[in-house]
């Protein structure tokens, strides 16, 4: 199923849960474990968040180090784990992340995919927040969207 941007992401995970059956049953058999990760920042009400589902060398570079040319105590990050050595160099603080509060003074949102644990979460926390804007960086072509309008693609 060579598919180069799914539409249907549903099937496609399907489609891929039965490429690794032994994978599959290990997800069933295992308890689910909500997601998390931590949130950092530097200042107290950030508006822009920047979610990083992977701390690879690449979603760094393509996502946390343009930060430097931000103001940063107008941004959030969430990653998997403490990334503050790999952020701009910044008074970064670092906490486990809670959505429900940490996203209320969030009005932007940039992200490299929604499809996996991170960005699926605040997709799903963010999706009927009015006002705010969602930059999904692997839709064809990017998305760059209301929030409330990326539920329903």
């Amino acid at each position: 199923m060579g598919l180069r941007f799914p539409s249907d992401l549903g099937a496609w995970q399907r489609w891929q849960q039965r490429q690794h059956p032994l994978r599959s049953m290990r997800a069933i058999l295992k308890p689910s474990q909500p997601t998390t990760g931590v949130w950092h920042r530097t200042g107290t009400e950030p508006d822009l968040l920047v979610v990083l589902d992977s701390t690879s060398p690449s979603n760094i570079a393509a996502l946390a180090q343009p930060l430097a040319h931000l103001p940063l105590d107008r941004i959030a990050v969430l990653a998997p784990l403490d990334i503050t050595g790999q952020l701009p160099k910044a008074s970064w603080t670092a906490t486990a992340a809670d959505l429900r509060s940490d996203l209320r003074s969030i009005r932007s949102v940039l992200l490299a995919a929604d499809y996996l644990p991170l960005g699926a979460s605040v997709v799903a926390n963010m999706q009927h927040k009015p006002g705010c804007f969602m930059c999904n960086m692997v839709c064809s072509p990017p998305s760059h969207r209301p929030c409330h309008e990326t539920a329903a693609s």
